[in-house]
């Protein structure tokens, strides 16, 4: 499960989805500290199942000059940085 969950870490979706027995890639990664948005905050998740956990292999997010444009009037693609994880064959 991933998305915009605009929730804090700990946060009522994150526990509602951790309650679910779903594990934050990030907290799994050792990086739950990790910012997902350009104002310096973590908002955005990927949450696995228990079925792939023991796949899970890298979590990332993708630096904010990695979504930086020349469009006028816009800095960034979005005001979120795209999150990824690896998981294993």
């Amino acid at each position: 499960i991933c998305g915009d969950c605009n929730d804090p870490p700990r946060g009522a979706v994150w526990n509602l989805l951790a309650e679910r027995g779903y594990h934050d890639a990030a907290d799994l990664a050792g990086q739950s500290d990790s910012v997902t948005t350009i104002g310096d905050k973590r908002v955005d998740y990927i949450f696995i199942s228990d079925r792939i956990a023991h796949k899970f292999d890298a979590y990332g997010v993708v630096p904010a000059y990695r979504v930086a444009t020349d469009i006028p009037g816009l800095e960034y693609l979005s005001d979120h940085l795209p999150v990824w994880i690896r998981i294993r064959d």
